[in-house]
């Protein structure tokens, strides 16, 4: 299973990066007059997305059968709605002024599948955190996935109108863009906070002690290569790693719509494939090597860590006492 994985996230590098090659070798079809897009989807390019995030739902779906993880099935869920968006847009190729079928496209590929990758982030956090038993984050570990989710939905109801309003009609193509911009931007600085959040837990860690280094999460041979700090350190990796990708994901969305409409983002397609699909295709590419449900049952405080939130908890205790009785 591995080896095949490993292969085919092989072939996706190779076959995404002609992508700009190949999406103007098909191109049976013209610009309409009413077009709702400022071009002619590509066939090829289109279709090497949908194919690959169809690859990455059913490879993420075994992982979460096969170790019973329901509560990562936001993943596989996200990853299949974002491979129904790249085919509904070459659909589109034929059917350039149907408002409906550009509404269904951009719901799943540009506002639900993204939310349900950054969900995913979320609730392996939360639960990484409830495994460690500490105080290592200034939020209770069990709020996590609700306030996080809840401000993913938000903001995805909020880009969800300025894009609804941005199909309805050239006289509110303005105000759309102003709607949907807000909407990233509450996106992007609640992603950045919980961002922020999850480098302070890892400092927390490597304050009492340094084997939760990322380092570690690279061992993959001798005594280490399961014991709970390793498997801790490998969750921050794979935190980490989804970060960067969605963070360049975010920052192309909120570009794009500060340009307009008429933006030369919004305007050439390589841009969505380079700059959307491709970052949220290597940013979720990790689940398929290293998934999070056996790490989260193996993720346990240290030797070293409990003895030192014992300590903690005395002193606590101790200072309690000393207040209580002045």
């Amino acid at each position: 299973m591995l080896s095949s994985s490993r292969q085919a996230l092989a072939r996706a590098f190779i076959l995404i990066s002609l992508l700009s090659s190949s999406s103007l070798l098909v191109a049976a079809e013209t610009l309409q007059s009413d077009s709702i897009l400022h071009y002619v989807p590509s066939l090829a390019g289109n279709a090497i997305i949908a194919g690959f995030w169809a690859v990455w739902s059913i490879l993420i779906f075994f992982h979460v059968f096969r170790t019973r993880a329901w509560w990562a099935l936001c993943l596989p869920f996200g990853l299949a709605l974002a491979a129904i968006a790249y085919g509904i847009r070459i659909k589109e190729r034929t059917n350039q002024s149907s408002l409906g079928l550009y509404i269904v496209m951009y719901l799943m590929s540009v506002v639900a599948s993204p939310a349900c990758i950054l969900a995913m982030g979320y609730i392996t956090f939360g639960r990484m955190v409830m495994s460690q038993r500490s105080p290592l984050s200034i939020l209770p570990p069990r709020l996590y996935t609700l306030i996080f989710v809840f401000s993913d939905i938000f903001t995805v109801l909020v880009q969800a109108a300025g894009g609804g309003i941005q199909a309805s009609g050239a006289d509110h193509v303005d105000l759309g863009v102003s709607i949907f911009l807000i909407g990233v931007a509450l996106q992007v600085g609640s992603y950045l906070f919980f961002c922020a959040l999850v480098i302070e837990c890892h400092i927390k860690l490597l304050r009492m002690d340094r084997s939760y280094s990322l380092r570690r999460a690279f061992c993959f041979k001798g005594e280490h290569a399961d014991d709970p700090a390793t498997s801790t350190a490998r969750l921050f990796l794979i935190l980490y790693f989804t970060s960067i990708f969605i963070i360049i994901r975010l920052t192309y969305r909120t570009v794009e719509n500060a340009e307009g409409w008429t933006g030369t983002l919004n305007s050439t397609e390589i841009y969505s494939f380079l700059l959307d699909a491709l970052p949220l295709l290597l940013g979720t590419s990790i689940y398929i090597f290293i998934w999070p449900s056996k790490l989260l049952a193996q993720s346990t405080p240290t030797d070293t860590v409990r003895q030192k939130l014992q300590e903690w908890h005395q002193k606590r205790n101790t200072k309690d006492v000393e207040v209580a009785s002045t």
